[in-house]
């Protein structure tokens, strides 16, 4: 069962009179997340990333630095990231972004921001990205 994480989503257009769709799950406690799209334009980084606090113990007097992180991209360690890009939906891929699952379905785009190309590597090896696809492994996507 998924447990639903805190996501807002914004449309720019809706499809066919229907709102856009979307959602992050996590498909169980310390596992996977999931970005889920349908209809849904998507800008930015979705990533799996390392965490550090600003401050390494944090002591009752530190309180405040619980909420502190600061999440830079990296290739997933232990938990995946996995995009599902629906019908209708484009990702505008603005920085690296390191995912373990891509599915793109076949009325879906993932693209770089305009006039920049985007290099997809699977397990470090380049791969052209293909509506309709799914790819799976250590996914890098790079704008250049």
């Amino acid at each position: 069962m998924n447990e639903t994480v805190s996501f807002t989503c914004y449309a720019h257009s809706r499809a066919a009179g229907r709102p856009p769709r979307c959602y992050l799950a996590r498909t169980s406690p310390g596992k996977n997340l999931v970005a889920a799209f349908e209809r849904t334009r998507v800008e930015g980084v979705i990533s799996a990333s390392a965490s550090r606090h600003a401050v390494t113990t944090i002591t009752s007097t530190e309180w405040r630095q619980i909420n502190r992180v600061t999440n830079t991209p990296q290739a997933a360690v232990n938990n995946g990231v996995i995009v599902k890009l629906g019908a209708g939906s484009v990702w505008t891929v603005t920085g690296t972004s390191y995912l373990t699952k891509l599915v793109v379905d076949a009325d879906a785009t993932v693209q770089g921001p305009t006039g920049r190309t985007l290099t997809l590597t699977v397990d470090g090896t380049a791969t052209a990205l293909t509506p309709g696809a799914t790819y799976t492994g250590a996914l890098t996507l790079t704008p250049a």
